[in-house]
This record gives structure tokens, sequence and C-alpha cells, in this order.
């Protein structure tokens, strides 16, 4: 709805799933670095540097707007 409102300014979103960053406390760090490999169908928790392609993919396509991106590694799948 808001590409809409505001086009011709593109809007776009990505949705992630669980990603490695400094947000997490080690307990929690620790329980899904090893629930990642046994269940994550990508085997293990995403990276700010994977995201990265998205949001720049995003960025340079002029001809994409009001889309949801998601990269999750395949986590939406189980």
């Amino acid at each position: 709805a808001l590409a809409l409102e505001i086009a011709p300014v593109r809007v776009n979103v990505v949705a992630t799933g669980l990603v490695a960053t400094g947000v997490w406390t080690e307990a929690q760090q620790e329980s899904y670095q090893d629930w990642a490999p046994q269940t994550h169908p990508d085997g293990h928790l995403g990276s700010a540097e994977e995201l990265a392609h998205a949001y720049l993919s995003l960025l340079t396509n002029p001809y994409m707007t009001g889309s949801v991106v998601t990269v999750d590694g395949g986590l939406t799948l189980i």
C-alpha cells in the first residue's frame, strides 16, 4: 500500500529469518548454533553479509517496488 501511496518512490521490504548478530545472549547463541545444523534447511544462521545481498539488489534495481523479499535460508519452509 505504501508503494502505491508514495510512488514513484520505491518501497520494498526484506523479511529475515534468524541472523547471527550481537543481540543474542551467549546462551541463546549457543542454543541456535546447536539447533541450526540439525534443523535449519540451510544448516546455519544467516549473517549480516548474506542479508546485504538482498538489500543491495533492492537498492540497485530501479524496477522493483512493492516487494517483500524473504531471506531466511528456507526457514519458512519448515
